[in-house]
């Protein structure tokens, strides 16, 4: 997937000043990462062409190769994006883990919530390690006593049935085997 950045077009406007491809997240072990690409960096060249509407479906065909980009970070301090030096990214075959993160938040008041971000339904390459990794991920929030959960699946697009029942019975035990 595009050097292991998943992205969506974006138009020019007072603060992104021109069109571009924008970063919605950087899959951990790819070329995009290891080169220090972050979610929402903004993708203003491929292969040395400045993106346009025109084209948009051209460079990100080209993405799917071997390939250069230059790409602007977002400066907080001075309200703007600055742009990196060109880089060049190999496309690789990676193994994406869809258990991308999980942390435990303690909020002022004592609760805690766990916030899990779940990116799709796979139980792994070599059986289930995908879905025993989820298993450990909520055995850890019910250690720690997480009061609230989040789970973010902005960026799921599905998959395994069998994946998405073992997350439903983590999140309500006792269920049973209903049809969803």
């Amino acid at each position: 997937t595009e050097g292991g950045v998943e992205i969506r077009y974006v138009a020019a406007d007072s603060i992104i000043e021109q069109d571009a491809l924008q970063v919605l997240y950087v899959k951990n072990g790819s070329p995009a990462k290891r080169a220090g690409m972050k979610r929402g960096d903004l993708i203003t060249k491929v292969n040395g062409a400045t993106l346009n509407p025109t084209n948009i479906g051209s460079s990100i065909s080209a993405m799917r190769s071997n390939h250069t980009l230059v790409y602007r970070t977002y400066d907080r301090v001075n309200n703007r994006y600055d742009e990196q030096p060109e880089i060049a990214l190999d496309v690789e075959v990676i193994a994406e883990n869809p258990n991308f993160l999980d942390t435990v938040y303690t909020l002022e008041w004592g609760e805690k919530v766990g916030y899990y971000v779940y990116h799709f339904f796979d139980d792994g390459i070599a059986g289930n390690e995908y879905d025993e990794e989820m298993d450990a991920v909520f055995a850890r929030f019910q250690a720690q006593g997480i009061t609230d959960l989040i789970v973010d699946f902005r960026y799921n697009g599905g998959g395994l049935v069998s994946s998405s029942r073992n997350l439903a019975s983590l999140i309500g035990p006792n269920v049973g085997n209903k049809i969803f």
